[in-house]
């Protein structure tokens, strides 16, 4: 597949890009909704979570604008992150909220919801199980 992305001080660059979705998640919810809960789930996976996952109330948050989410998966503009996200928050699989310390702030932060992480996890279940037979 091939897409762009901006790299700034730079030109317009083409480049391969490698996206990963769960099926299930693709049929319910859409491709566009199931690539962004991918990237959500892998950042808040990451060993040490890096510097934009953060632990509030027990749960794992993951701050990102949606700009930002578009950048990393280089093939998906602003608004179809923003209509994927309001997808996947109306469809109880993230939590949305704004944690920021400063009131300025408006990054959003976004977090699993149980039956998300079920949905998640579905998929690794049964590739152990297919691995073990």
């Amino acid at each position: 597949m091939r897409s762009c992305f901006f790299v700034p001080g730079k030109e317009l660059k083409m480049a391969d890009t490698l996206l990963r979705f769960k099926p299930e998640m693709a049929e319910k919810f859409g491709v566009n909704a199931a690539i962004v809960a991918q990237l959500i789930w892998e950042k808040i996976s990451e060993e040490g979570g890096g510097r934009h996952v953060h632990i509030k109330g027990y749960k794992l948050w993951f701050r990102c604008s949606q700009l930002l989410m578009s950048g990393y998966l280089g093939c998906m503009s602003k608004d179809q992150v923003r209509r994927a996200l309001k997808i996947l928050v109306d469809g109880s699989i993230l939590k949305k909220d704004c944690l920021n310390e400063d009131r300025f702030d408006h990054t959003n932060w976004y977090s699993f919801t149980q039956y998300g992480e079920q949905l998640m996890k579905r998929g690794i279940e049964k590739r152990e199980e297919e691995l073990l037979c």
